[in-house]
């Protein structure tokens, strides 16, 4: 076992290490080949020339000259189909990615430093200041990991070579860390407070680690809306600290009775399950009515007026699973509904949008004239052949003058073919999943039709906060429906944990340059969870108890960062295409999730050697030899793509 008095060499070690690999991925990637790179890299230009924060939709033609035509002799466009035009008078050249203007300003204050220093330079120059920014942000992230691990471990555990030597040879981690990304600040800055966050809760209340840990919670706030965490992590770990010892567990029993409260007064039951809503009205979607056309329930909509709200109509949608749009592509269909209201307006019927596979929105929208009395009104549609995603509308536009109270409708039907407008179906029972259509057998394309299955309900002012801070203006309800829709959304939660276990280890540029061998992500699969087996096998005796309060705060941290990934996409369901999140979201918690694979997989090797009679130390070079060759495998895989 490592004494004491070597750790400083072993700090020093792993941050050679952590910069050396960096620097090879730093050189490695071609300018501008990362994560939306061009964009980061505009914001730190035009902070660093302005003296000012840019506004969104702000930029220096210029600049974007000087970015597209580099882009263009780095080889950026080649297999694209085109290049950009550098030579346009209005200098709105586009540069790839996602705009980054308007994003919390903190990281790319830093990366304006070098890129101010080296504005007289060319821009590959300039690019190359801001990457060795992140480098700098990599070493930080390793420092706070290996001083959290010394927090939690006895001096001479191998855990403090383990952990952070881990994290120091990931390859995915590494080649994040070194490109220009606001995830390299959000990464640095969380691991810096976790650090703070155990240091308190172990220790005990001190008045300057609350102090520096709350500056870099603020700091977090500044950097990424990924790491908004950081806020109720950092009051939770206050709180603990200020309990003295058997007094944190009726800490946590507090905290537990605050998030059941918490639960309780934001969500509820009685909404129409797994249709997602996006209508602010305080009723539920789902009204039980004894005279309902069909079944119990119908669907309850607050009258809108469009011409109040921008356009904007509330409504209820349902996405059409991809097996039944099968059943419906090149096929006419007919769509239709019970519909009724409060007093007679005019509104619209169900509608019905196609995505199809080249770009466009085909959609079936008709107006109708309704009363008071139930009525049932169809109309006919198509599904284009290349249809990729369908989805089902049920629209609260009030387009009568002065048009107010409620819309119900009732037994939604989407079929195949074109039946008697002007007869109703006659279902088989109260789902109207399948039943007659004037003595024809049809089968409903729409699930839970009439409403008579209640879901969970989020309340309307937690979804106006929660689209604040949700990427993509995306609102809490839709999270949670996606969870109780698994049968539509379990295909985007399948492609997002896949392509999250893939990024983690290693998935490289822009997400396309991949580790080569087909069986390389099986194997990177299967040691992540052997060692999240082995950690939670041995988990229970390992660890003091006094410590349990300061890896509790770890498990928050990582399922609410993990979780946030995971749905990171799920705001962008209905769009024509996914977005399928990374790993470089979570990586904020890199220090808590390699402790758990690397404990676990350490436990297992311990078990082994002791039975083997194999030293500790053999026991890190295995676990080292391993990420060497991990290593190796990477920058080859990088390399021979942009050698080929």
């Amino acid at each position: 076992m490592m004494r004491q008095k070597k750790f400083p060499l072993a700090l020093i070690v792993i941050m050679l290490i952590g910069v050396l690999h960096g620097m090879i991925y730093m050189f490695l990637i071609p300018p501008w080949q990362h994560y939306d790179e061009p964009t980061h890299f505009e914001y730190a230009w035009l902070l660093a020339n302005w003296q000012r924060i840019p506004q969104p939709g702000e930029f220096d033609p210029e600049m974007r000259r000087l970015v597209a035509q580099s882009m263009i002799d780095h080889g950026f466009y080649e297999g694209l189909g085109y290049l950009p035009d550098v030579t346009a008078p209005d200098g709105q050249i586009p540069i790839g990615g996602y705009s980054q203007l308007g994003d919390p300003p903190l990281y790319y204050l830093l990366t304006a430093v070098p890129v101010g220093l080296l504005k007289a330079l060319p821009v590959e120059a300039q690019l190359y200041g801001a990457r060795l920014m992140s480098l700098v942000l990599l070493l930080v992230s390793i420092g706070a990991i290996y001083g959290m691990v010394c927090e939690l471990t006895v001096p001479d555990s191998p855990l403090r070579w383990v952990i952070p030597g881990g994290v120091a040879l990931l390859p995915g981690y590494a080649e994040l860390m070194s490109a220009i990304n606001n995830d390299v600040g959000a990464a640095a800055f969380m691991s810096l407070l976790l650090w703070g966050l155990v240091r308190l809760v172990k220790r005990g209340w001190s008045f300057w680690t609350m102090v520096w840990s709350g500056a870099v919670m603020v700091m977090c706030l500044l950097t990424k809306e990924t790491v908004y965490w950081a806020a109720p992590l950092w009051i939770l770990g206050v709180f603990l600290s200020l309990l003295p010892g058997k007094w944190k567990l009726f800490g946590w029993v507090a905290v537990g009775a605050m998030v059941v409260t918490f639960v309780a007064i934001t969500i509820g039951l009685g909404d129409a399950a797994i249709w997602y809503r996006t209508t602010d009205q305080a009723d539920n979607t789902r009204l039980p009515v004894k005279d309902a056309p069909v079944g119990e329930a119908v669907f309850q909509l607050q009258v809108d007026d469009p011409n109040q709200i921008n356009g904007r109509v509330t409504q209820l949608s349902q996405l059409i699973p991809a097996d039944v749009i099968q059943a419906l592509r090149g096929h006419p269909v007919t769509v239709g509904a019970w519909m009724w209201a409060d007093e007679p307006l005019t509104t619209y019927l169900p509608v019905l949008t196609a995505f199809t596979a080249e770009g466009g929105a085909n959609q079936g929208m008709q107006t109708v004239e309704i009363g008071t009395a139930p009525v049932f009104y169809a109309f006919y549609a198509s599904v284009p052949d290349t249809t990729t995603q369908l989805q089902i509308h049920l629209s609260s536009a009030g387009l009568s003058t002065a048009a107010k109270g409620r819309i119900y409708l009732d037994g939604i039907v989407v079929v195949v073919g074109e039946h008697p407008i002007d007869i109703a179906p006659v279902w088989d029972d109260a789902s109207a999943e399948s039943g007659t259509w004037d003595g024809e057998r049809v089968v409903n394309a729409v699930r839970n039709a009439s409403g008579e299955s209640a879901g969970p309900r989020v309340y309307p002012w937690v979804d106006r906060l929660g689209s604040r801070v949700i990427p993509y203006n995306g609102r809490p309800s839709l999270l949670i429906y996606s969870l109780v829709d698994v049968e539509r959304s379990g295909g985007y939660y399948r492609a997002a944990i896949i392509n999250i276990m893939k990024t983690f280890w290693g998935k490289f540029a822009w997400g396309h340059v991949v580790l080569e061998g087909t069986a390389t992500y099986q194997i990177l699969t299967g040691a992540t969870i052997i060692g999240f087996l082995g950690c939670g096998a041995v988990f229970g005796y390992k660890f003091p108890k006094y410590q349990l309060s300061a890896l509790g705060l770890l498990a928050l941290a990582m399922m609410g960062i993990w979780g946030l990934t995971l749905v990171r996409g799920v705001t962008l369901l209905f769009n024509v295409n996914y977005f399928i999140p990374g790993a470089r979201y979570a990586y904020p918690v890199i220090g808590p999730t390699m402790g758990m694979i690397g404990y676990g997989w350490w436990s297992i090797l311990g078990f082994l050697g002791k039975r083997m009679r194999v030293k500790a130390g053999w026991l890190i070079g295995v676990l080292g030899l391993a990420m060497l060759i991990l290593d190796i495998w990477s920058v080859l895989s990088v390399w021979r793509y942009y050698a080929g």
